[in-house]
């Protein structure tokens, strides 16, 4: 069953229970008239019997009318003055049913308020409580779904941060990117002994900071941007010349949240389609810095550009996604063509000290709690 689906059956179920009040009522009213016609004749009580009958039907006709129209049920602010208007019309309606009816005291504002107010106030007392009993229903069943749906969405964000990290870890630490380096350095201890003990001072580095950054419950700018550096020297050792880059760091921003691996993904996208597909290989420039109280971390190229070699995006999908569920709305990546060539890739983030995972959870949940 979809939510909406479920957030109206409450709703559905109190038009049916309506129309089996009002067909009871009815019923019920037609044989109390009728009753009362076969033992006292046509009399007040009969009289009074029809117009309490009146006012009540006009009013549950009302509230009926108003639910068809609706997926949801209504807010109380919206029920409770149509009852009170279509129980006042009813009860209007019923005066000329009264024993004293004539046609000059409709002109008598005194007369029309005490001969409807028994009949008024009888349809108002018979439904506003069962109103406000399903309004209740509704409500705790609506709470219930938010709060289900919330556990679903922390949860679900929660398995996406493990699989997005499960997955960095694969891409970073995979047998191809292992075997790749490895080979190098077997070639480099042969003919470079010097350059071979740097590579494997670099490997040692990455996966140092790597391992420990994939598993963090916190992380900040300066310590992704230190896995960043180590990644690209390493990279430097296998493509040399080819792979250049640059750092700039705001200190004012090297203490501030930012979520792992997500400036990785950014680097390592702009090293496989940006540096690899050029013989001549291309510039990376890194920067962090705060402006209007967001974090922003951006990696641009002069490389390939966009189409330049394969891959499907998955990367920056499911950094986008969990952005979104990290941030809500606060936060966005977003990836464009560089005028001079290349591509320039930028998260926004709001800015704030880095957090711990329990403080994470929490603006998870708040980001997602769906709305009454």
């Amino acid at each position: 069953m979809t939510p909406a689906a479920q957030d109206s059956a409450p709703a559905s179920r109190i038009v049916t229970d309506s129309r089996r009040s009002l067909l009871l009522a009815t019923l019920a009213f037609a044989g109390a008239s009728a009753a009362v016609a076969s033992i006292w004749g046509w009399s007040d009580w009969l009289r009074l019997s029809l117009r309490l009958w009146l006012a009540y039907t006009a009013a549950l006709a009302a509230i009926l009318a108003l639910q068809a129209r609706r997926a949801t049920m209504p807010p109380l602010t919206v029920l409770l003055p149509i009852l009170a208007a279509a129980a006042a019309l009813g009860a209007v309606a019923g005066l000329p049913l009264a024993g004293d009816f004539l046609p000059e005291r409709l002109r008598s504002a005194s007369w029309v308020a005490g001969t409807a107010v028994l009949p008024f106030a009888f349809a108002v007392l018979m439904i506003a409580p069962v109103i406000l009993l399903r309004w209740r229903t509704v409500t705790r069943y609506q709470k219930q779904l938010a709060a289900a749906e919330q556990r679903r969405q922390v949860t679900e964000l929660e398995q996406q941060l493990t699989l997005a990290r499960l997955q960095a870890l694969q891409a970073q630490i995979e047998p191809h990117f292992l075997y790749n380096t490895l080979t190098g350095l077997d070639y480099l201890i042969a003919h470079d002994a010097d350059k071979a003990r740097q590579m494997l001072q670099h490997l040692h580095t990455y996966l140092r900071r790597a391992l420990p950054e994939i598993r963090g419950a916190q992380c900040t700018v300066a310590g992704e941007f230190d896995l960043a550096r180590a990644y690209l020297d390493l990279m430097q050792c296998r493509l040399g010349e080819r792979l250049r880059y640059s750092v700039r760091l705001d200190p004012a921003v090297a203490g501030a949240e930012l979520p792992p691996l997500m400036l990785g993904t950014l680097v390592e996208n702009a090293v496989k389609h940006g540096v690899e597909p050029l013989p001549r290989g291309a510039t990376l420039w890194l920067e962090a810095q705060a402006e209007d109280d967001q974090l922003r971390v951006r990696v641009s190229d002069d490389g390939a550009g966009f189409g330049a070699s394969g891959g499907t995006g998955m990367g920056l999908s499911n950094l986008q996604a969990r952005l979104r569920g990290l941030y809500g709305a606060a936060a966005r990546l977003h990836v464009a063509q560089r005028a001079g060539g290349g591509v320039c890739a930028e998260i926004s983030l709001p800015l704030r000290p880095a957090a711990t995972r329990a403080d994470l959870r929490q603006d998870a949940v708040a980001n997602h709690v769906p709305g009454p």
